[in-house]
């Protein structure tokens, strides 16, 4: 192999590498009820002031763990948390039978759509990097 080839070689394989680095995280987990009771299936973002932001789902008990592009955790610092749940209700028709009406009547929120909304979300957060990072989203 050519000093060439070896040198590309070499460089594929260093950004190949780095592709894992990125902002610290820390690990953040939770649980989101509503009204009460574990909130199943729900999508949980946390958005920092700065950086990607971190997503999960919840499980049948409400619990969930974020991850930021493929990492476990969420960026270190002050954020905001969203959450959206939604049902599918009425009958599926074909693409291009459904208007935008239609879809909206099969998507609905569960919860009050506040709280999927950046400015008006109650759950401002920091994040820290102690470990300490475990939240209750109680939804009322």
């Amino acid at each position: 192999m050519s000093m060439f080839r070896w040198g590309i070689c070499v460089i594929v394989l260093a950004v190949g590498c780095g592709s894992r680095s990125g902002p610290e995280l820390a690990e953040v987990s939770g649980t989101v009820t509503y009204l009460g009771q574990p909130l199943s299936n729900a999508s949980v973002v946390l958005v920092p002031e700065s950086g990607p932001a971190a997503y999960a789902n919840t499980n049948a008990e409400g619990v969930f763990e974020l991850m930021t592009r493929g990492r476990k955790g969420a960026i270190i610092g002050p954020g905001k948390f969203l959450v959206t749940a939604g049902q599918n209700s009425g009958e599926i028709k074909e693409e291009h039978e459904l208007t935008t009406e239609e879809i909206k009547k099969m998507h609905k929120s569960v919860i009050p759509e506040k709280f999927g909304r950046i400015d008006q979300t109650p759950f401002d957060v920091v994040i820290t990097s102690n470990g300490q990072n475990h939240f209750q989203l109680d939804l009322k």
